[in-house]
């Protein structure tokens, strides 16, 4: 689904490189310090990089920077703009340089790329998973391209019995779903091309990566699975599998997404990346029984979405939220006092009752007083540590240790074709971005369902995604999304890849 090049949680050192305070004057020094302050909000280890540095980049050889006018070039641009931002543009911009400069670090260590994408990079999963282990790098790669679920289901296959799929699939199961809205990019991107032309491009791209990865984060905290990404949105569920045994009720399910929901308000709402510009979140929980499918299979290439009536209530619930807030379903609140009565005796939710029957979520408390309750920014508290559960990226990985390549040829299944070359000549992290001007395609299916969000046919879904495949095939296009929402089914294809 999406490639996090930020991770807080890691340094970076350049190799050989020294710090030449000689003759710095106040000024010098002011500069430096705030250098150091914007490495610190990075969470980036770093290290002034002069013209008599040094970098052994291929073995016992130095290379002087000196020798090279280019790089000297890029030292001083890069220098001059990182010294023109504000403190919270630092702490992007540093950080994906640093998680760039890991990359080129990694893959020296490793002898390189050697074309078949051992040299790799983070995915999904940066932070998690261990991108260093043999064969891993590619699977990890593609496993940030789909839902955990995905990776789920050929993880928790044997060995002996994995199979490519051949017909088309659908399955129910009781699960919350959320919508995360983030508002504040299109400002920030007029911004940035207003004062950085062309360059604005790729800082949108990095502000972009470090919001959503935080986003991400959080929702793995809580055992969430992004499904789709909408624009500035995430579509997020919450769910139950047969294999885990012990199932959550759809009040417990509720909780756990609201909790999750208010802990990314109370750490990510109102990042402001630029002068006058605020990255806002809204939200919206809805709970109750949905539908997955896998359709597709022209060329070898599957899509796989989610559908079903909590999607309506979570949509509804999301429109009713302004910014800051987070607004949980009718049936969500009835699931919470009629259809679990243990839920109800631990929590407590904190907020009023909205003229649509909708609840305007607050906080949540712990009744038993074991933790403190967990509230919006305006007040004060921390996460309910009984409604955290590990992340699911985290309990796949050894499976994807022990099984990476075997499941490599599956995860290709769901990833655009694109991805696919780049990944095989050794391209990852950020050389997998490209800045292209495209045609967008929207494309909504008609007649799955009685309401917009239900897709009662599997065979027909099957027959317009096939039909879709086949078309874009022979006109150069590329499905980049089939999402469920309050709008219907829809695909979104895009025209203008290097292929078209």
């Amino acid at each position: 689904s999406f490639t996090p090049i930020f991770d807080s949680g890691a340094s970076l050192t350049m190799p050989g490189a020294q710090n030449d305070a000689k003759g710095q004057g106040p000024e010098q020094g002011q500069e430096q310090e705030r250098d150091s302050e914007a490495a610190r909000l990075s969470g980036c280890s770093m290290t002034t990089v002069t013209p008599s540095s040094s970098i052994d980049a291929d073995g016992p050889t130095d290379r002087t920077l000196e020798a090279d006018t280019a790089l000297n070039q890029l030292i001083a641009d890069i220098t001059t703009a990182v010294r023109e931002l504000n403190p919270a543009q630092r702490s992007v911009l540093l950080g994906g340089l640093r998680a760039t400069l890991e990359e080129l670090v990694r893959q020296r260590g490793e002898g390189g790329s050697n074309g078949g994408g051992e040299g790799g990079g983070d995915g999904g999963g940066a932070g998690v998973l261990d991108s260093h282990a043999p064969g891993m790098s590619k699977s990890i790669i593609l496993a940030s391209y789909s839902p955990a679920e995905v990776v789920h289901r050929f993880a928790s296959i044997p060995r002996t019995e994995l199979r490519m799929l051949a017909e088309p699939e659908k399955h129910d199961f009781i699960a919350a779903v959320g919508f995360v809205d983030v508002s504040g990019f299109t400002k920030l991107s007029e911004k940035l091309a207003s004062e950085h032309g062309r360059a604005g491009a790729e800082m949108l791209n990095l502000y972009v990566n470090a919001y959503f990865a935080k986003l991400i984060d959080g929702i793995n905290r809580y055992a969430g699975d992004v499904i789709k990404f909408a624009g500035d949105a995430l579509q997020v569920i919450w769910r139950n599998r047969p294999d885990e045994g012990a199932q959550d009720s759809k009040a417990t399910l509720m909780l756990r997404a609201a909790a999750c929901c208010l802990y990314l308000l109370r750490h990510l709402n109102g990042f402001t990346p630029a002068e006058g510009v605020s990255l806002t979140l809204h939200m919206g929980v809805g709970v109750g029984t949905m539908s997955e499918f896998y359709v597709g299979g022209c060329a070898g290439k599957w899509e796989y979405f989610v559908a079903g009536e909590p999607i309506e209530q979570m949509s509804e619930a999301a429109e009713e939220a302004t910014s800051g807030e987070l607004v949980i379903s009718a049936p969500s609140l009835a699931a919470y006092y009629e259809e679990d009565g243990a839920a109800q005796a631990r929590y407590e939710l904190r907020g009023r009752k909205l003229e649509s029957g909708q609840f305007l979520l607050e906080s949540i408390v712990d009744r038993g007083g074991l933790v403190p309750a967990f509230q919006t920014p305006m007040r004060q508290g921390v996460a309910l540590d009984s409604l955290v559960k590990g992340s699911l990226l985290d309990g796949m990985r050894e499976s994807l240790k022990e099984r990476g390549q075997d499941l490599e040829p599956f995860l290709r299944c769901f990833v655009p074709k694109l991805v696919e070359e780049r990944l095989d000549a050794g391209q990852s992290g950020a050389a997998l971005h490209e800045h292209r001007k495209l045609i967008s395609v929207f494309m909504k299916v008609l007649g799955l369902g009685p309401k917009p969000c239900d897709v009662m046919s599997l065979e027909i879904a099957q027959q317009a995604t096939l039909a879709v495949q086949n078309a874009i095939g022979r006109y150069g296009g590329t499905i980049t999304r089939l999402l469920t929402d309050d709008k219907g089914t829809r695909f979104l294809i895009a025209f203008g890849d290097r292929k078209s």
